[in-house]
């Protein structure tokens, strides 16, 4: 992963933002759509921002950058007509690049600058027009964008990859207990006592309450199944086993050894009865 990070997408994205600074300054320059230096400024930031567009994760998605440097596909022409809206604007927007930061997605990076540099609808414009204006603006835009996703990377984000995974050094759960202690999310007095007095508290705090098992077969572990004499599992599978009792035991007890009560298993579950009116000889079996 070091060598990943160190190798291959810090410098992809420091070389972006290194075009981005040079497409800055080359429209500062000269804004016009016909500048043969704008246009090969454009063309290596676009070179630049190939490579470094594989790594859409981290500070490239946070809050839409990835949008913001490449509205791309764009099958509606958002990002004309997101410009002839821009054009046709007061020019609040178009003073600075932070100012042009809160347009939309559709109107900024590479490919708005690509629509006002070949565009022949936007780009027949003259250093006094709009569309000059909008061009530095969009390249100043780029330019901040990119430096502050390199800078995300090589300070926050490269280090998190490097580090993923790694056991915690003493240094650090020192470092953890301190900030856990400064923490102004804590509370007060649980932030300012020492750890084995917090601990000590929280172990003499009570106990939450058991979850309470529902009513049924297996809520009590003694209990046995008044027909197997086997005792259930606990669960909620219980309760239906209970019900599956009776077509169990009748699969088991076949019709003429559950009626001469013979089986035990029948007799417990299908104790048998004489029928009325009969004589003597089936008495020991009402008995039984």
């Amino acid at each position: 992963m070091d060598r990943v990070v160190t190798g291959t997408i810090l410098p992809r994205f420091a070389a972006f933002a290194q075009a981005a600074a040079a497409l800055d300054t080359a429209a500062a320059d000269d804004c016009l759509a016909t500048s043969p230096e704008l246009r090969a400024a454009w063309n290596a930031a676009f070179d630049a921002w190939i490579p470094a567009s594989s790594f859409r994760i981290g500070p490239l998605e946070q809050g839409g950058r990835g949008l913001a440097v490449a509205f791309w596909p764009d099958p509606k022409d958002s990002t004309g007509r997101a410009l002839q809206a821009l054009l046709a604007g007061d020019g609040t927007t178009l003073a600075s690049g932070e100012a042009y930061a809160e347009v939309s997605v559709a109107a900024r990076g590479l490919h708005a600058l690509e629509a006002m540099l070949y565009d022949p609808a936007l780009g027949s414009y003259t250093g006094t027009d709009p569309g000059c204006a909008l061009t530095r603006a969009a390249a100043a835009d780029l330019a901040a964008l990119a430096a502050a996703v390199e800078a995300d990377w090589r300070t926050g984000f490269a280090p998190l990859l490097q580090t993923a995974g790694a056991p915690a050094t003493p240094a650090s759960c020192r470092s953890t207990r301190r900030a856990r202690r400064s923490s102004p999310s804590l509370s007060p007095s649980l932030a300012s006592m020492p750890r084995s007095v917090s601990a000590a508290r929280l172990a003499a705090s009570p106990a939450p309450p058991a979850a309470r098992r529902k009513p049924g077969f297996g809520a009590v572990p003694a209990q046995r199944h008044p027909v197997a004499g086997r005792q259930p599992r606990p669960g909620r599978g219980a309760e239906r086993r209970r019900h599956r009792i009776p077509v169990r035991v009748f699969r088991l007890c076949p019709r003429r050894r559950r009626e001469a009560g013979r089986s035990g298993l029948c007799r417990r579950r299908y104790p048998w009865r004489p029928p009325a009116g009969a004589g003597a000889e089936n008495r020991h079996r009402a008995r039984a």
